[in-house]
């Protein structure tokens, strides 16, 4: 009996171990002969799905790191609007789902998010190799918006990505010749998303309709409301502990 406890004893860290380096490499995707193998779309994007006793095991830093890869994140920008675009590629593809129970999906998409620096691309890069990068942020701006994962940010996480997020879009915002709105997008979007109970004058403003558009569905009416958002956050960040 004394053996058998004591072999478990040993045995838990080598599990545990081996669960933390579990690593999801889509193993179909296009340019393979499996991918030109399959017929319909729709078995394409199943082939992605992360298989049931990998995806319970995987940690979350690479969990974050296979979301941030799926390959048809393009997808997002194929409805009419972000939101509904993320909840397609959500409704496809079960990394994002298990993405959102996880307790530390907010620790881990932090981590990643503080390692990115808008303004870290050559100028002199082509406009396919710069469109690249900037979409990058798009990306994982919008998956840390998402009311579930914004549910995991624990006060001194939150605090630290509403900081970052205003500090990254004052950098775009002087690159706005490459960011665009919809650069600026996403950065703003989980600044309301997150203060969205404090955007009364706001409301009185612009109107009930085109607040809710943006904070609900991502759609850029008035541009004037990322400066108005922005300013709130800055406020609160610097009258109230979150």
């Amino acid at each position: 009996m004394k053996k058998l406890i004591i072999l478990l004893i040993l045995t838990i860290p080598i599990i545990s171990f081996a669960q933390e380096n579990i690593t999801w490499e889509y193993p179909v995707k296009p340019g393979t002969n499996e991918w030109e193998n399959l017929d319909a779309y729709q078995d394409k994007l199943n082939a992605y799905n992360i298989p049931t006793n990998i995806l319970k095991k995987i940690s979350t830093s690479e969990l974050v790191k296979t979301c941030l890869k799926y390959p048809e994140l393009r997808l997002i920008f194929t409805r009419n609007d972000i939101q509904s675009g993320y909840s397609y590629i959500r409704s496809k593809f079960n990394g994002f789902r298990e993405l959102e129970t996880r307790e530390d999906a907010g620790q881990e998409l932090l981590r990643t998010y503080k390692s990115y620096n808008p303004d870290n691309f050559s100028k002199n890069a082509s406009h396919l190799e710069i469109g690249r990068f900037i979409v990058k942020f798009t990306y994982i701006e919008l998956l840390m918006a998402q009311t579930e994962i914004l549910k995991k940010f624990n006060s001194t996480d939150i605090n630290e990505l509403l900081k970052l997020s205003t500090k990254n879009y004052k950098i775009k915002k002087n690159l706005k010749q490459y960011y665009g709105p919809m650069g600026l997008n996403t950065n703003v979007l989980l600044m309301g998303r997150f203060f969205n109970s404090d955007l009364s004058e706001l409301r009185k403003d612009f109107g009930d309709h085109k607040v809710n558009l943006f904070i609900d569905y991502g759609i850029i009416t008035d541009q004037e409301i990322f400066d108005k958002i922005v300013s709130v956050c800055e406020k609160k960040l610097t009258n109230a502990k979150l």
